[in-house]
């Protein structure tokens, strides 16, 4: 692809405010174009990352924003925990694990099921589906033909989605479609299309982040030993040792942005509609922005780091990956003692808008189960 790059954090910014999504341009040409087999895909998308009426948008994100809330936070995390702690007994008598296969592709897939409350035996269809979701966005420019095949299993699973929400089992279960059914202002609340499109960009959406941020974060803690005991001594650091993780370690390392119009950016002419890569993981360790931006400090102060590149799936779906991420810590430390990488250099997948580990094997010793302090 030919295309423009920035990499400071001010041009970043600017990029990330002023230029399209690459996803939604080509969401505009298909709709377009009329293409009668994406109509379902096309209208629920640009329904939630072009919200041209800025009312409605607002409403529906004030909406969605009450999942995060009081008792509706309280149980997403119970429920978080629970399912976490489900995948580290499955490992822990063995003394070893693949953080990536046995806990944090699980971890988001199971959340998304049991909110479904789908059976075991449809887990591999909705993680088929979550990774299909992100693929196909970034493909969309790039390997449109590829992006064609994946829309069909995208579809899938709009309709999965729809089926299980009409069930009353779901509407009733304490869950996450549960909690965005119920929340209301003065009386009004989310329509049943409004609710599937927060549930994907919130699951869906944020799946890969969460299955990447998950391993960085692991990946840092057994490198930097200091900060993980300093962790385990105060847990009420564990947000912003997040953040920063999320800086250090972005998980997203570019966007692709179009030129809206023709636009000068630092002295050059980017033409209408010509690309424009965001280069993420360099903004996040800009040193005209973040001092000592090597330095990895669980501390940091005005941390605005751009790791979720401010997309409109991915603002939605933000919370629940931070939380994701920060359950999938605590886990850690509260079962194993003594982690220990098993080999290095580690394999890191190339060729991708992702820093993105093949695997993440440790050992560990099973510690008594303890409270953070």
């Amino acid at each position: 692809m030919d295309a423009w790059i920035v990499t400071s954090y001010a041009d970043v910014v600017t990029v990330l405010r002023q230029f399209l999504e690459g996803s939604v341009w080509m969401l505009q040409q298909m709709q377009a174009a009329d293409i009668r087999a994406t109509t379902t895909f096309t209208d629920i998308m640009l329904r939630s990352l072009l919200h041209l009426n800025l009312s409605e948008h607002t409403r529906v994100r004030m909406l969605a924003a009450q999942t995060f809330t009081g008792a509706r936070l309280a149980q997403l995390r119970s429920q978080l925990r629970t399912i976490a702690d489900r995948l580290i007994d499955a490992v822990q008598e063995s003394g070893h694990m693949d953080v990536i296969a046995d806990f944090a592709v699980p971890l988001p897939t199971i959340f998304m099921a049991e909110a479904l409350n789908a059976p075991p035996s449809d887990y591999g269809r909705l993680l088929k589906w979550s990774a299909t979701f992100t693929q196909m966005l970034d493909d969309f420019r790039d390997n449109p033909g590829r992006a064609w095949s994946l829309l069909r299993h995208f579809e899938e699973m709009l309709l999965y989605i729809r089926k299980a929400i009409g069930t009353p089992s779901v509407r009733s279960t304490e869950s996450l479609i549960h909690s965005l059914l119920s929340a209301t202002i003065d009386g009004s609340g989310l329509t049943e299309e409004e609710v599937i499109v927060e549930f994907v960009a919130m699951t869906a959406g944020g799946y890969k982040m969460a299955v990447d941020l998950i391993a960085n974060a692991v990946l840092t803690l057994l490198r930097h030993s200091q900060l993980r005991e300093s962790v385990l001594s105060d847990s009420h650091i564990l947000p912003t040792a997040m953040e920063e993780i999320l800086r250090y370690e972005s998980p997203r390392q570019y966007a692709v942005r179009i030129a809206p119009d023709d636009l000068v950016l630092q002295g050059k002419l980017i033409r209408k509609h010509h690309s424009v890569i965001a280069v993420l993981g360099a903004a996040n360790r800009d040193p005209e922005y973040f001092p000592h931006p090597d330095e990895l400090d669980f501390n940091r102060a005005h941390n605005r780091h751009l790791a979720f590149d401010w997309a409109a799936y991915s603002r939605v779906s933000a919370e629940l990956v931070r939380i994701q991420g920060q359950i999938a810590i605590e886990t850690f430390l509260r079962r194993f003692s003594r982690l220990k990488l098993t080999h290095e250099p580690l394999v890191w997948h190339g060729m991708s808008g992702f820093r993105e580990l093949v695997t993440l094997p440790i050992t560990f010793s099973a510690s008594k189960i303890r409270k953070l302090a």
